[in-house]
């Protein structure tokens, strides 16, 4: 389901969600991602203001559980 919800992220308009972003989370899409890789994403889009609220709290989401997976496996 997170990569449902990634894919839609990078459909979002660009004042939901700037087009660097769109274009980071398109490539991690196709090579794969880890915690880090979002949140590294997520940090990049708090720092430089480049997604909506709503957008950050997504992706706030996705980090938490792709964590919480990982921590599990």
């Amino acid at each position: 389901m997170m990569r449902e919800v990634l894919e839609k992220l990078t459909e979002a308009s660009d004042d939901q969600l700037d087009a660097v972003v769109c274009n980071r989370l398109k490539i991690l899409l196709e090579v794969g991602y880890t915690a880090s890789d979002i949140k590294q994403v997520l940090d990049d889009c708090a720092y430089s203001a480049l997604a909506s609220t709503f957008v950050m709290k997504v992706l706030d989401v996705i980090w938490q559980d792709l964590k919480k997976q990982e921590e599990n496996a």
